[in-house]
């Protein structure tokens, strides 16, 4: 999952649809999967943006690491 998408979850317009994965995720449908550069990016958003992220079980969160390419192919 993307920032905007994380992000979504607290502005009017989007929440409806951006709540809908986190809530599967929180009920154990499903495993969210955030890369680094999605965490980099939510450390520097507004606490209510961060604790979507907190909101999920780490057992049902998984993180993917980033390297060299990644990160020079997100700045593009």
């Amino acid at each position: 999952m993307n920032t905007l998408v994380i992000s979504g979850c607290e502005d009017d317009e989007f929440r409806e649809s951006s709540r809908h994965p986190v809530e599967r995720c929180v009920r154990d449908e499903v495993t969210l999967v955030v890369s680094g550069i999605t965490t980099k990016e939510l450390a520097r958003a507004p606490q209510p943006v961060r604790d979507v992220l907190s909101s999920i079980h780490p057992e049902e969160l998984e993180r993917i690491e980033t390297d060299d390419e990644v990160e020079s192919l997100a700045q593009r």
